[in-house]
C-alpha cells in the first residue's frame, strides 16, 4: 500500500475478541420467555445488528404490544429473504394512508 501511496492504519487490533465481546453483549441483554423463545431485553443502537438480532427485535415488539404492533411479511428480496413490515397502529389500521418509513430510519424510533 505504501508503495501505491496509500496510508494505512490499524482501528482493531484483535476482530475475533471484539467479535467474541459483541456475542457476549448480546447474550447478556437477551433473556428466555416461557415459551423458550429468546427475548431482547435491550436493543443496542450504537452497534451494529444481522437481520436474524433486527428480526426478533421486532417479533419481541409485536409480542410485547399486541394491541399497537403487527408484522406483516410483504415479499422476499433476491436474497431469498422476508421482506417484514412493522405496523403500528392503535385498534387496528383500518384504511387510512400509509407512511413507509425505511428500516435504517425507523428503528431508532420505535
Amino acid at each position: 500500500m505504501r508503495e501505491a501511496g496509500l496510508s494505512s492504519r490499524v482501528v482493531l487490533d484483535d476482530l475475533e475478541e471484539a467479535i467474541e465481546q459483541e456475542r457476549n453483549e448480546v447474550e447478556e441483554n437477551t433473556e428466555e420467555t416461557e415459551d423458550g423463545d429468546k427475548r431482547r431485553v435491550k436493543f443496542d443502537l450504537e452497534r451494529y445488528h444481522d437481520l436474524e438480532e433486527i428480526d426478533q427485535y421486532l417479533k419481541d415488539l409485536e409480542r410485547s404490544y399486541p394491541d399497537l404492533v403487527s408484522l406483516d411479511v410483504i415479499g422476499e428480496s433476491l436474497e431469498g429473504r422476508n421482506m417484514t413490515v412493522l405496523k403500528i397502529c392503535n385498534k387496528g389500521c383500518g384504511i387510512k394512508p400509509v407512511m413507509w418509513i425505511n428500516s435504517g430510519v425507523i428503528i431508532p424510533l420505535i
